[in-house]
């Protein structure tokens, strides 16, 4: 009895060890903030500071710290090879501010917006009356696509062959959902045309334009949605993926530019007396449960005494009270037994068409828990399922294609009255099983050795 009251004290003093570590632990400020707040000079995950050191050392660069574009673009003066640059969640431009933008671009200037919505003082300014103007006011631009991931595209023939995979992480190595914005179709009309899109990688079925481009003046004024796609996550070298750092050359390939002016003032309501409300009050991170408890003294006080009301009762009042209780022993049942058993008994039975049937439910099943893939009857003979198929496992599509004719074929002869499987078709139809989990496994080696 008193080795098992000591195993007993010493896992309470371990739990209790735990949660005090624990607790400790939320107070913490995190080393990642994983809030996409798009920051302009931070340098976590979803901030821009990477890409203002990109411009800097391949461009001739200037910053907009005041809302003063009135004063630096209202002239005549020729402002080819120069480029304008405002990205992150909103652009604040008043009538005057979106009139010399304009002329900017009037007088040969390229101006690159990206954002999640842009202002209808920019729309009014840079779209004419007999151009969809109506559409792009009245109604909303944007919708969003939610995804963890998304495949983008140029448009450019130069780039028609090149695919840009992003996803949205909400830490190290977590991955979560993220609402991709983009620009409806009816809303692309002159004098806007489409530069680039993209296709949610779980559907796959639809591209979303998310980049255009209009002709003004001398100049051009492009806009971009999703700019979380040119953040430091995703143009960092350090996590072995240059999707980001290329797609970023692909968008700048379309601007024709020396000299890059990156807008830092128009991120701020100059109107507003404190820091932009409406960033604050949709991406500001929550208090933890643990946070918030600590931050009222009744909790904290209330959170303390049940923790040791806790322990006491650990100790004191988890004595037996009981006489011990014999121990039976179970029936034997082990997972291996249980297999030889049924084994056994489709052997004696002959049953085929069970194993055949078997074998093709864990095909599935291997396809949705590993790929995510839900392989469906009706779905057997989908040729864009079964590149869905193709593309997720990387095996070859001879393979897949011959289980899923074969599956095909067998079970529309055993739904035929009085006729049974073969030993020999049976083990036929595993035989290319077997080739499909070779072939995978063969493939996940290789990657081992890369």
């Amino acid at each position: 009895m008193k080795n098992k009251q000591i195993i007993i004290f010493v896992v309470i003093g371990v739990l209790f060890a735990g949660i005090v570590a624990l607790v400790l632990n939320s107070q913490r400020n995190p080393l990642y903030d994983w809030n996409p707040l798009l920051r302009q000079d931070t340098k976590q995950p979803y901030d821009f500071a990477l890409l203002q050191n990109l411009l800097k050392d391949n461009y001739k660069w200037e910053r907009l710290q005041e809302h003063n574009i009135s004063e630096k673009f209202d002239n005549d003066e020729d402002m080819s090879r120069k480029a304008y640059l405002f990205i992150g969640h909103y652009p604040y431009h008043d009538k005057k501010s979106a009139k010399s933008l304009k002329r900017f671009a009037e007088n040969g200037g390229q101006v690159l917006i990206i954002c999640h919505e842009i202002p209808d003082s920019i729309m009014l300014s840079f779209i004419q009356e007999d151009d969809c103007q109506y559409n792009f006011i009245k109604n909303d631009r944007l919708a969003t696509s939610e995804a963890k991931g998304i495949n983008c595209s140029f448009l450019h023939h130069n780039f028609l062959a090149k695919e840009f995979s992003f996803s949205y992480k909400s830490g190290v190595k977590d991955t979560s959902s993220y609402l991709w914005a983009y620009i409806t179709k009816d809303y692309v009309c002159p004098p806007f045309v489409s530069l680039g899109s993209f296709e949610n990688e779980e559907t796959s079925s639809t591209q979303y334009i998310n980049f255009v481009q209009a002709k003004v003046g001398k100049g051009n004024i492009y806009w971009h949605t999703n700019p979380i796609l040119f953040t430091n996550l995703y143009l960092s070298s350090q996590n072995g993926d240059e999707a980001g750092f290329d797609y970023l050359n692909g968008l700048l390939a379309h601007i024709d530019a020396d000299t890059w002016i990156w807008d830092n003032a128009s991120t701020r309501n100059p109107n507003a007396n404190s820091k932009d409300e409406r960033s604050e009050r949709s991406f500001t991170k929550p208090k933890t449960p643990m946070e918030y408890i600590f931050s009222q003294p009744a909790l904290t006080w209330a959170w303390l005494l049940l923790l040791a009301v806790a322990f006491l009762y650990a100790v004191f009042g988890t004595k037996r009270r009981q006489q011990s209780v014999e121990i039976v022993e179970p029936n034997r049942n082990t997972s291996l037994e249980f297999v030889s058993t049924i084994g056994r008994l489709y052997f004696q039975q002959q049953n085929h068409k069970v194993i055949f049937e078997k074998l093709m439910s864990l095909f599935r099943s291997h396809l949705r828990r590993r790929y995510g893939i839900q392989l469906r009857d009706e779905q057997l003979n989908d040729p864009d399922v079964l590149k869905q198929i193709v593309k997720r496992t990387d095996v070859s599509e001879t393979i897949i294609k011959a289980i899923l004719d074969e599956y095909t074929r067998l079970n529309g002869k055993l739904n035929t009255k009085y006729i049974e499987m073969s030993a020999e078709t049976l083990n036929a139809f595993y035989a290319l099983m077997d080739k499909f989990y070779k072939a995978e496994e063969a493939r996940k080696k290789m990657v081992v050795k890369k």
